[in-house]
């Protein structure tokens, strides 16, 4: 996967008329956790990242605190 491939899954996410209502998951040659790509990042940018793990009852505050429905909530 190069900097192109993403930069046109990301162009196409951006500017499609239609919401594609998903989420992308862009695969290279390494496949890696949210933590080893907070740990990359870090390495990279000289500061601490870090992915902040949220449970369920987080997630489904999150989203109905952003106005997700209760309903749609539920299925995180």
């Amino acid at each position: 996967m190069s900097a192109i491939d993403i930069a046109a899954v990301v162009f196409r996410a951006l500017t499609d008329p239609k919401s594609h209502n998903c989420d992308y998951r862009i695969l290279g040659p390494e496949l890696l956790t949210y933590d080893e790509v907070a740990e990359k990042l870090s390495a990279h940018l000289g500061r601490r990242i870090e992915h902040v793990k949220l449970s369920g009852d987080e997630r489904y505050k999150g989203l109905t605190d952003a106005s997700v429905s209760n309903y749609l909530a539920r299925f995180n």
